[in-house]
């Protein structure tokens, strides 16, 4: 079975997948369109996202992804931008191609090696604690071809939308 094979089933199963390390649990289509609903009604959001010089992502308390902006999309090489469909609902090693993202049904964040993911490990803090933390995430990945080596800088923060908190993820690539 394929990675989008396995998104797609994480996505729709919702909850309850085994798990080594985070929480499995995802939130169902209609909970994932309420809150891009929310997040996109939020007048300044898009123009942060536009003027942002690096990768961002919007995540909700599962850690799915909400909103990327383009200088995400471009950097995983989906030039004019990805569909909403390609990112909304997925976890940051199941989008950039993480070759543990589905050693358990769970998907990313769910496997024993997560537990040294950087970018998991910030994404929990800042769960825990709500300050922003930062944390270098070194990541091996597999995008249609061998496999390689991605370093990046990871900080994460709240936001607060609509009485709703989400998470602010901004990645750096610092491969050398």
């Amino acid at each position: 079975m394929s990675a989008s094979d396995h998104d797609v089933r994480a996505r729709d199963q919702g909850a309850s997948a085994e798990t080594s390390f985070a929480p499995a649990e995802r939130a169902s289509r209609a909970e994932l369109t309420a809150s891009l609903e929310n997040l996109l009604g939020h007048p300044l959001l898009k123009a942060v996202l536009d003027t942002a010089d690096l990768s961002l992502l919007i995540l909700n308390r599962q850690r799915q992804i909400l909103v990327g902006n383009a200088e995400l999309t471009n950097r995983l090489g989906r030039a004019g931008g990805a569909a909403v469909d390609d990112l909304v609902g997925r976890r940051h090693g199941e989008l950039f191609g993480c070759v543990h993202a589905w050693e358990c049904a769970g998907g990313c964040g769910t496997s024993r090696a997560c537990s040294t993911c950087g970018a998991a490990l910030a994404i929990l803090a800042n769960q825990q604690g709500g300050q922003p933390v930062s944390r270098e995430c070194l990541m091996t990945v597999e995008r249609n071809g061998p496999l390689e080596a991605l370093e990046l800088s990871v900080k994460v923060s709240r936001l607060m939308v609509g009485g709703e908190t989400y998470q602010v993820v901004a990645l750096r690539d610092v491969s050398a």
